[in-house]
């Protein structure tokens, strides 16, 4: 068994059975020099191969925490993507799991609070959407976070703070500031609610 650059992507490994390609892997997990214990049967090669991608995955997952929070679904976007087994993402997750390392409920309600005062709620859910969290995790999310009223108070604090010092009569900035906040995700409606209350 070896392994060779894949030609053409330079992030991908490819495993060699007797000239026979097995499957590739990625370098961020495997590193730039891999290797696999020798194996004396090739009944043993999927065991083995399970256990080295386990161990290589658990450190990765592991200096990934020690720099930032992620939520679950996060980390099994980034391992797919980088090809690892599935059982070997669901074996990882669970371990950091029990270990307390990965919270899902307390990292939602921390990006929460952190982008709330400066985005819509829709735009909200589409960082969350382009992080790797699920369409199911989303719609939940949908139902359990949507509070119309909250949002109107968000966009209001904004109107107060960021953009306190703009000259709202001028129809150019008046313009510019509709474009900044639609970008934030805010609808038109909810705009025009807000400009209305305080010109």
């Amino acid at each position: 068994m070896h392994f060779r650059p894949k030609e053409g992507n330079r992030e991908r490994w490819e495993i060699f059975i007797d000239d026979e390609k097995w499957r590739d892997v990625h370098r961020s997990i495997f590193g730039r020099h891999p290797s696999l214990p020798p194996i004396s049967d090739e009944k043993e090669l999927q065991s083995i191969f399970d256990a080295y991608e386990y161990r290589r995955v658990k450190g990765n997952v592991l200096w990934r925490l020690s720099t930032q929070t992620y939520h679950s679904e996060q980390l099994v976007k980034l391992l797919r993507d980088r090809l690892v087994q599935s059982h070997t993402i669901d074996r990882v997750i669970r371990k950091y799991r029990e270990m307390g390392a990965l919270d899902d409920e307390a990292w939602l309600q921390s990006f929460m609070q952190t982008q709330k005062q400066r985005y819509s709620f829709r735009h909200i859910l589409n960082k969350l959407r382009t992080k790797g969290l699920s369409a199911e995790t989303i719609s939940h999310l949908s139902e359990e976070w949507k509070n119309p009223e909250e949002e109107l108070e968000a966009l209001q604090h904004l109107m107060r703070t960021r953009y306190r010092s703009k000259d709202l009569n001028d129809y150019k900035v008046r313009q510019k500031v509709m474009a900044s906040l639609a970008r934030k995700g805010y609808s038109f409606d909810q705009i025009q609610h807000v400009f209305k209350s305080i010109l």
